[in-house]
């Protein structure tokens, strides 16, 4: 019986530790508007230090249909902040760090894809996320 409880113990302390040493992660598709809709790039958000290659909370964005004429790249803001953009890309991928260690914060953010001949811009839904 003690054996089970000590066993019981250790399980909860490793259930606990494992979920909140978890940061968050969050995707998103930027899709291509006519037809089909093809997914034209992809947006992670890595919440803190999730993602090392990142940097502290930070973007991954990759353009997933190169030579379509589109880039993508991320509008956000943090907390009641102004509206920024990230760097964009074709047909690659990068990371960019957008806030180093900061007290918890709201994050909101959407995916976007723009002409790369007349500055078109269209964006996804507005995603919301914590920065940390």
């Amino acid at each position: 019986m003690r054996s089970a409880a000590v066993v019981a113990s250790t399980l909860g302390l490793l259930v606990a530790t494992a979920g909140s040493a978890s940061a968050a992660t969050s995707q998103s598709f930027v899709y291509h508007w006519s037809g089909s809709r093809p997914i034209a790039g992809e947006v992670w958000f890595n919440s803190a230090n999730h993602n090392p290659a990142v940097g502290r909370n930070g973007f991954t964005i990759k353009d997933r249909m190169c030579g379509d004429g589109w880039f993508i790249a991320v509008k956000y803001r943090i907390g009641s902040g102004s509206w920024r953009w990230t760097s964009g890309i074709s047909c690659s991928e990068i990371n960019q760090s957008v806030a180093g260690n900061v007290a918890r914060q709201t994050i909101q953010w959407r995916g976007c894809k723009i002409s790369e001949t007349d500055g078109l811009t269209e964006c996804e839904g507005i995603r919301n996320d914590y920065v940390d």
